[in-house]
C-alpha cells in the first residue's frame, strides 16, 4: 500500500510538472505573438505617415516621380502583406526608398525647412526607435521561448506537444545603415 501511495505521488508530481511545462511554454509562445503584434502596429504607423511625407516633399521634388513611385509600391506591398515577414520584406523595400528620399531632400533647401516635414521626419524617427524596441522585445520573446524548448526536461514535453523553434527577427544589410533625418 505505502509503495502504491508513493508511486501515485510521483505520478502526480510527474503531471504537475507537464502542466506547468505546458503553461510555461504556451505563455512564452504567446509572448512572441505579442511581440510580433507590437512590431506590426509600429510597422502600420510608420507606413501611416508616409503619405503625408510624400505628399509635402513631391510640393517641393516635383521631379522626382521615380522615387515617389517606389516609396507607393513599398505601401502598397505593406498593405498586401500576409504575414509579418511580407510586412517586413515591405518596410525594407521603404528604408531603402526613405533613405534615397532622404539624400535627395538635401538638394532641397526648402524642403529642409518645412515645418510640417520637420515634424513628420521627428515623427519617423521616434516610429523608428518604438519599432527597434518592439523588435528587441521580439527578439527576446523567441529566445526565452527556444530555450524553454530546448533544455531538459522541458524538451521532452516540447516535443511530445509539437512545439518547434522560431527565428530571430533579423534585418536586412540595408536596414543595417542608418536612415539619415537631418533637421
Amino acid at each position: 500500500m505505502e509503495i502504491f501511495i508513493g508511486i501515485l505521488i510521483l505520478m502526480v508530481i510527474a503531471f504537475l510538472f507537464c502542466i506547468f511545462t505546458y503553461n510555461s511554454i504556451i505563455h512564452k509562445s504567446n509572448q512572441i505573438a505579442n511581440s510580433e503584434g507590437s512590431i506590426n502596429v509600429m510597422l502600420k504607423k510608420r507606413f501611416n505617415l508616409i503619405p503625408n511625407l510624400v505628399r509635402t516633399a513631391d510640393a517641393y521634388m516635383k521631379h522626382e516621380k521615380e522615387l515617389f513611385v517606389n516609396i507607393s509600391n513599398a505601401r502598397y506591398a505593406f498593405d498586401n502583406a500576409k504575414s509579418t515577414g511580407e510586412k517586413l520584406d515591405a518596410n525594407s523595400k521603404l528604408n531603402s526608398s526613405l533613405s534615397d528620399l532622404f539624400a535627395v531632400a538635401e538638394g532641397y533647401p526648402e524642403l529642409k525647412a518645412d515645418r510640417l516635414m520637420l515634424d513628420l521626419m521627428h515623427s519617423l524617427n521616434e516610429t523608428e526607435e518604438q519599432l527597434s524596441a518592439a523588435r528587441r522585445f521580439f527578439n527576446t520573446a523567441i529566445t526565452e521561448y527556444n530555450n524553454s524548448i530546448m533544455v531538459f526536461p522541458s524538451n521532452i514535453i516540447a516535443g511530445i506537444a509539437g512545439f518547434k523553434s522560431k527565428q530571430l527577427f533579423q534585418i536586412d544589410e540595408i536596414e543595417k545603415e542608418n536612415v539619415h533625418i537631418k533637421y
